[in-house]
This record gives C-alpha cells, sequence and structure tokens, in this order.
C-alpha cells in the first residue's frame, strides 16, 4: 500500500517536470 502511494508521488514528481505540464502550467498564467 505504501509502495503504492509512493509511486503516485513519484509519477506526480515526475508530470510537474514534464515540459509539456510547464508549458500548460506557464500559459494559464
Amino acid at each position: 500500500m505504501l509502495d503504492r502511494a509512493q509511486a503516485e508521488v513519484k509519477q506526480r514528481f515526475l508530470l510537474q517536470k514534464d515540459p509539456f505540464f510547464v508549458d500548460l502550467r506557464t500559459k494559464h498564467r
């Protein structure tokens, strides 16, 4: 159960570093 939560956090962290999502955030401002 803990591993699953950790993987989710890691995935979210990777998404934050993703240029596509970063671009979406900058365009939103």
